[in-house]
Parts: structure tokens; sequence; C-alpha cells
């Protein structure tokens, strides 16, 4: 063997190493990476950490306003949007309630600390109920129970619709059944006579339903109504059609001043036409100029 191919072979041989040694590297960092995740892994709480990012992350979400209850008319809007935000952030049961009391402000804040650990350690249907009670007066609730029973459509379905919704929601199934809220809100559409007539005809048993309902009818009489006002304004959609504007009033008016004879001095109509001109009339400026036929066989 020449020394040609010994060079050869001890430079394949260090290629080899040099690649097993890169393997080598490489599956021992793999394996250091794997071991470091799982370590991290043991280390991390368990769920804790996450809890507190996501309440963390929800205590500055500006869906939920702080509620200092000074209002009872919002009491209700408020636990809605509070059960959304606990459902969409999946708290622990403590937990949610942590987080709404962050949500809280003057009266409200001062209820929760007074009965925290009974608040805190409760469940959402004891939360509600204590809420109501003391930030939702008797006298408050019958005079909104009122206005939910005497309210009537005026201005607009959709408007009417919204303040129903917000009045209803305001009352339990105990409070108010189901089947009382359908009819109410069917009887506030009684001056609308046939939306009236159709939900009678539908008989809706829930009040979500009887809304359903409202809102298709509404909406199909609205696209009705826009397709009758199309079809008389000739496809304008902005107004009805004016067939001469005034710009056009004006200029059709100096052109009929213009016209006029330049035998006789009047208007609307040129000297080729005159009548005067032709004899056919005469001019009141030249009568006692020209001399009357009576006049000269009276002479003879």
């Amino acid at each position: 063997m020449d020394q040609g191919q010994i060079e050869q072979m001890m430079q394949a041989f260090g290629h080899h190493m040099v690649a097993s040694i890169s393997n080598l590297t490489k599956s021992l960092a793999d394996q250091m990476t794997s071991h470091q995740e799982k370590m991290f892994a043991q280390m991390k709480p368990p769920a804790q950490t996450e809890q507190i990012n996501t309440m963390r992350q929800a205590t500055y979400n500006p869906r939920i306003k702080k509620f200092d209850g000074t209002r009872p008319d919002l009491v209700e809007e408020w636990l809605q949007v509070a059960r959304r935000e606990l459902d969409t952030a999946a708290f622990a049961p403590n937990e949610g309630m942590r987080f709404l009391y962050g949500r809280m402000a003057g009266l409200a804040r001062a209820h929760f600390e007074a009965n925290y650990d009974e608040l805190v350690n409760g469940s959402w249907d004891h939360f509600c109920t204590q809420m109501r009670n003391r930030f939702i007066p008797e006298s408050f609730a019958f005079a909104q129970q009122q206005r939910l029973v005497e309210l009537k459509v005026t201005t607009s379905v959709q408007a009417f619709i919204i303040v129903f919704q917000r009045l209803a929601a305001q009352f339990k199934e105990e409070e108010i059944p189901e089947k009382q809220k359908v009819f109410l809100f069917i009887n506030g559409l009684r001056t609308r006579k046939q939306l009236f007539e159709h939900l009678v005809q539908k008989k809706p048993t829930l009040l979500k339903e009887a809304i359903e309902i409202t809102s298709n009818f509404d909406g199909k009489r609205f696209l009705s109504t826009k397709k009758f006002e199309k079809k008389f304004t000739g496809g304008d959609e902005q107004g009805s059609y004016t067939p001469m504007e005034l710009d056009h009033i004006r200029k059709t008016s100096k052109q009929r001043n213009k016209t006029s004879c330049k035998y006789c001095k009047k208007r609307n109509h040129k000297e080729k036409d005159c009548w005067f001109k032709s004899g056919k009339y005469m001019k009141p400026n030249n009568l006692e100029k020209e001399e009357s036929p009576l006049k000269e066989e009276t002479e003879e």
C-alpha cells in the first residue's frame, strides 16, 4: 500500500469520525432538551398559573364593566355579562368569584367584602340571589314589573324588543312565568295588527321564539317596503324622480323671454308671424294715424 492510499484512508476515517461526533452531539442535545422540558413541566404549578393568567387577562377585559351598586336597573345586565365571562374563562368556582370581586366598586365592593367567605365559597345562584336582594329594592322590582306589563311598541319593533328583553331578564321564572312573558310581549305589539295576528297564529311558547318570529317578520316587511319604493321611484332608492330641475326651469324661462317680435315688441312670437304687421290686427299706437273707412264713406 503506497503513501497516497494511506492518506485517502486517513481522510475517510477522519470524515467518519466527525460525522459520528456530530450525530452524537445532536442526539445528546435533543435528550437534554427533552429532559429539561420534562423537568420544567414538573416544576410548573398544576393549573394554578394558567388560571391566574387567565384571570388577570379577563380582569382587564373591557367587556365587563365595574359595578358599584348604585343603579338597580343594571344589576341583571351585569350578572348576565359576568356569567358569560366566567364561562369563557373557565374559572374554578372560587377563582371566578374573586374575579368578580375585582370588577366591583363602591357599595357593591363593600358588600362583597362584608360577605367575602360566603360569596367566594358559595354557588353562582347564591351569588346572584345576594346581589338581587341587596341592590334591587322591592319598590324598584314592583315598578319594573308594572313597566313590563304596560310596555307597548311606540317607535320601532326592534327598540321594543330591546327594552322588553332588558325588563324581562330581571324576573325569574317563579316571579313571572315564561308563558306570561310571551303573553305580555305579544300584547305589547297589538297596535301592529299584521305582526300581532302573525304571532297569534304561530303560538310561540318561549320568549326567545316569539322574539325570533317578530324579528323575521319585521325584516321581511322592511325588505318588501324597500322593493315597493324602488318600483315606484324608477329604481332610485334615494327619493322620487324630479322631471325638471330648477336650473332647467330658469333656462327655459329665459329662452321664452328672449322670443319677442321686433315689429310690435311683444313676446311669444316672431316678426314673420306678427299679425299686426300683416294687417290682421292694428297696433294700438297707430290707431290715430290710420284713416277709418267709415269716415271716408261719411264724407262722400
